[in-house]
């Protein structure tokens, strides 16, 4: 579950009550605090939120047995209690996207990853040397980080395939990127962090050495066409580890496809699907990575041979005024940053 502190002060979780209609949890289900994984219960580790924090994932353990329903049908209300007696409460699943009187919303779907050497190839990584994409002529290796195994197919591709993509926009190398499965290796994520200190055995080092992007494919589910002016992914693994990426623009219409910059007057129809891009801006790992002031490193990095998952949410925005504006968050699926190859 992943939950975002707007208010001034702390917040601390003491319990948490989900409700099911359909199955599930359909006798209520109630979760306390826990150091071990025991079913209803929730990661103790998890239930103090600082203010102002975002995406904050909290671990939730439920029997095997116990199903939350997902459909359009049925409902889960999940009710979070704190310490100073406040009571929280949302229905998932949820409407994603409501904004304006249009009713437009977005529904998001897989998300793959690219990157390119901001600095050269003797410093960086760049995605077209993965070893899954060989029509690039690239011809990486494991041994190098690049871990990626799946072919390469032309847009639109499914999750299982990578995809080379035409984006024309400044600081893309060749005018493509191609994407692959969102995952990366630590060497290859690391090397992207924007302000990030120098590694062992090297006295200076520059910063963002790897340039990372994100595609999320959308749906707009509503009943208007959208104008996609821009929007952000926000993901993050605790809180001082975190990414943030703009949209620089989308990829839509039938294949080969079009690349359309943020603000393009080009409109997305109802029930069509495009490709949002972002670029990652900010990629911070650790409390003296974010805050220079701060002598902490946080939580990064991982344990040794650990694998972490950063999950967070993607936001649009149209470039359209009054009751036809149209805003919202959807939740994504995660990157997720492998120790090794293996």
């Amino acid at each position: 579950m992943s939950l975002s502190n707007l208010g001034g002060v702390g917040v601390q979780i003491v319990r948490i009550y989900i409700n099911s209609t359909g199955s599930g949890c359909t006798t209520l289900c109630v979760l306390n605090p826990t150091s071990s994984i025991t079913p209803y219960a929730f990661k103790q580790a998890n239930q103090f939120i600082n203010a102002g924090e975002t995406n904050h994932a909290v671990l939730l353990y439920l029997p095997n047995t116990v199903i939350l329903p997902s459909s359009s049908f049925s409902h889960n209300t999940i009710l979070i209690v704190t310490s100073r007696g406040n009571v929280f409460s949302f229905q998932w699943p949820f409407q994603l996207l409501m904004g304006g009187q249009s009713q437009s919303a977005f529904s998001a779907g897989i998300m793959k990853v690219a990157y390119q050497y901001s600095q050269g190839p003797a410093y960086g990584y760049d995605s077209q040397n993965e070893p899954g994409p060989v029509a690039a002529g690239s011809g990486g290796t494991a041994t190098s980080a690049y871990c990626h195994q799946e072919p390469a197919q032309a847009y639109q591709a499914g999750s299982t395939y990578a995809e080379r993509l035409p984006v024309s926009y400044p600081g893309v190398t060749g005018s493509a990127l191609w994407f692959v499965s969102p995952w990366v290796t630590q060497p290859i994520f690391v090397s992207a962090q924007t302000n990030g200190p120098a590694p062992s055995g090297h006295s200076s080092w520059p910063s963002n050495l790897t340039t990372l992007y994100i595609y999320v494919n959308i749906t707009n589910v509503g009943n208007t066409p959208i104008a996609i002016n821009g929007g952000s992914v926000d993901l993050q693994w605790y809180s001082f580890n975190w990414l943030t990426a703009n949209l620089i623009g989308y990829y839509e219409g039938a294949p080969p496809g079009t690349f359309y910059p943020a603000g393009s007057p080009h409109t997305i129809a109802s029930g069509h699907s495009f490709y949002g891009i972002f670029k990652v801006i900010s990629l911070c790992l650790g409390k003296s990575t974010c805050s220079p002031s701060s002598s902490s490193t946080g939580t990064w990095p991982p344990p040794s041979g650990q694998s972490v998952m950063f999950l967070g949410s993607a936001s649009l925005t149209s470039n359209t005024s009054n009751s036809t504006f149209i805003a919202g968050v959807a939740l994504t699926s995660g990157l997720w940053v492998r120790y090794s190859c293996s």
